[in-house]
């Protein structure tokens, strides 16, 4: 990854804040390319589901290997297939918007699904803007508590989106059709 950045202007204007130790710091935002990195099979997003998977694989699947890493892309893809196409064509129509967390050595702490579906997109329309995700780079000194701590805040914390109320839903659903926006 160091060389990586060394020789290439992937740096973006952007940073990603977090806190460690208790105190906050920003992290730079770069666009790597996705296999120069890895997903943390340790997330605890789908913990119970890789543990499923690695039964049926009989033994652990290395994020390291290309083919285990599809086999990881896929799980992270059927975690919930509806969001999972919502993100794919948000992503799609918007490109990533918010940036995932990586280790100093590439391991995806936030944005495994954001890289699984990154994957797919490339696969699937063979545009190279979706050969890269977009991540703040943690510094090496983290220490395994902050790493824990920072994922579990990110993960089981509170969204920063507060997703509407049915009632709610209906009412921004009016106001577009007297706007005369389609269904699409």
């Amino acid at each position: 990854i160091d060389e990586y950045i060394s020789n290439h202007d992937c740096e973006i204007h952007d940073r990603v804040p977090v806190n460690i130790r208790g105190e906050k710091i920003n992290l730079v935002v770069y666009k790597l390319p996705i296999e120069i990195l890895y997903y943390n099979i340790r997330n605890g997003r789908f913990a119970a589901e890789y543990r499923n998977e690695v039964k049926k694989e009989g033994g652990i699947l290395s994020p390291e290997k290309k083919e285990d890493a599809k086999k990881i892309q896929n799980l992270l893809w059927r975690l919930n297939v509806n969001d999972s196409e919502d993100t794919y064509e948000d992503i799609l129509q918007r490109g990533q918007w918010r940036p995932g967390i990586i280790t100093e050595d590439g391991y995806v702490i936030d944005g495994n699904r954001r890289m699984a579906i990154l994957s797919k997109l490339f696969t699937d329309t063979g545009n190279d803007e979706f050969k890269f995700i977009k991540v703040g780079r943690l510094p090496s000194n983290i220490e395994k508590t902050d790493l824990w701590k920072l994922e579990a805040g990110l993960q089981l914390g509170r969204e920063e989106i507060v997703k509407y109320g049915p009632m709610n839903e209906l009412l921004k659903l009016e106001e577009a059709k007297m706007l005369e926006i389609s269904n699409e």
